[in-house]
Order: structure tokens, then C-alpha cells, then sequence
């Protein structure tokens, strides 16, 4: 399966973390990644900085309603166990 995709070159300069997974992802097997990058037009390839804003926007929202689902259960699990030890009343 090695000679499936062709390998991508690592940029001699820092190109920031976002890039470097890209890369990174595309040089361990991604072939579908290894292509869009090697292929796509540069205007068209989406990882500029606009769309790294984004993707971080996104991050933030995802884990924020994951932190709060998070704690709504743990809060619940919490009062089931406190009734359960009769501390608090059902």
C-alpha cells in the first residue's frame, strides 16, 4: 500500500501548525489529503489563514457545548447519587 500515494514534501520553512498537520496527514497515508494539497489550485486548497479562523471557531463552539453537556450529566449523576444515599430527598 506504501506506493499508493506519492509522498509530500515537508516545507523547509515554519508554515505554522495548522499546515503541519496538513502535511504531516498527507505524508503518513492520507492519500485523498496528499492529493487536494499537490492538485488543488492555490486559491482553492482552503487552509489560509481566514479559513484556519474557522476551523478555531468551530473548535471553540464544539467544545464549549461539549463542556456543558459534560457537566449537566456529571451534575445529574451527582443528585441521583446524593438521593440514593437519601442526603437529598427524591
Amino acid at each position: 500500500m506504501g506506493g499508493l500515494h506519492k509522498k509530500v514534501e515537508l516545507p523547509v520553512i515554519n508554515d505554522g501548525n495548522f499546515r503541519a498537520l496538513l502535511q504531516y496527514r498527507a505524508s503518513g497515508g492520507d492519500v485523498a489529503l496528499a492529493d487536494h494539497l499537490q492538485n488543488s489550485g492555490r486559491n482553492a486548497m482552503y487552509i489560509g489563514p481566514q479559513f484556519q479562523n474557522i476551523i478555531s471557531s468551530c473548535n471553540k463552539l464544539i467544545v464549549s457545548e461539549l463542556v456543558n453537556k459534560i457537566n449537566t450529566v456529571q451534575f445529574s449523576v451527582f443528585l441521583c447519587l446524593l438521593m440514593k444515599q437519601r442526603i437529598l430527598p427524591a
